[in-house]
């Protein structure tokens, strides 16, 4: 209302709003529990929605960044009150039948040729793996950004995308409305670290990829480190036609701040 929507600012990301673990720690809130609670550690649901139509007002879009990998590898009460247990596989809404077995990540999986089965079906740090092939999770994470849409979110950030099998994170693209409460398109972005195995450009008929060689190479150009100049930006990512796709925080609104 008076700084960001005053000096043109298009949009800014919002932290994970969902129920999940309560801790101390800042990845608490990449760790949920319950897609179906508003109640976080930054505020409830009545909070949430006063912040979205406080920003639209300002001409504020908010997008939100979207855990739907995994759940919380804890066992305890999450910030809405819920019970869960990582060790049962009990979550509101999910039991041990929506996750994939229990596997984990190796580092040999990322390589090439790698295991690209391993990296979207095993566990991302212990982090229980919602199985995301499932019809009935998918529907459970369609409900969730639907509701987020209704409620005026303007776009996703997918934390961990490259760990969901780009067919099962289509399924559920597909699945939800690609129009905001503003008749503008749905935006989006996923979180795809460039690995061996990964096949970043099938992730482009979801939404643009959060692109992590973008700031290295932003920096190398205006310290002008092995002959980069600020010249190249347009190329460094691809032809022209391509950089908005790859780097999707330049596309879209004219100005876009992501705070997390």
């Amino acid at each position: 209302t008076n700084w960001l929507g005053p000096k043109g600012v298009g949009g800014v990301q919002i932290s994970p709003p969902t129920a999940a673990q309560n801790g101390v720690n800042w990845y608490d809130i990449y760790q949920p529990v319950d897609y179906t609670s508003f109640v976080s550690k930054m505020g409830n649901a009545t909070e949430f929605q006063s912040m979205i139509n406080t920003c639209h007002a300002a001409g504020v879009r908010v997008y939100a960044d979207i855990v739907v990998n995994h759940l919380s590898a804890a066992t305890g009460t999450a910030t809405n009150g819920a019970s869960f247990s990582a060790n049962t596989l009990t979550y509101p809404r999910f039991s041990a039948n929506d996750f994939h077995a229990n596997c984990t990540i190796q580092d040999g999986d990322y390589g090439t040729p790698g295991n690209r089965n391993s990296v979207t079906s095993c566990r991302l740090v212990g982090l229980p793996d919602l199985n995301t092939g499932s019809s009935y999770v998918q529907t459970q994470i369609k409900n969730y950004l639907t509701t987020l849409i209704n409620m005026g979110v303007d776009g996703f950030r997918f934390d961990a995308a490259k760990h969901i099998a780009q067919p099962d994170l289509q399924a559920i693209y597909n699945g939800i409305t690609h129009t905001t409460t503003a008749g503008e398109a749905l935006w989006v972005t996923q979180e795809i670290i460039t690995d061996g195995n990964v096949d970043r450009n099938s992730y482009l008929s979801i939404g643009t990829l959060n692109e992590f060689k973008y700031p290295y190479a932003m920096k190398a150009m205006f310290r002008n480190e092995s002959g980069a100049s600020i010249s190249q930006i347009r190329n460094i990512m691809g032809t022209p036609g391509n950089w908005g796709g790859t780097w999707g925080f330049l596309s879209g609104a004219t100005n876009t701040v992501f705070v997390n």
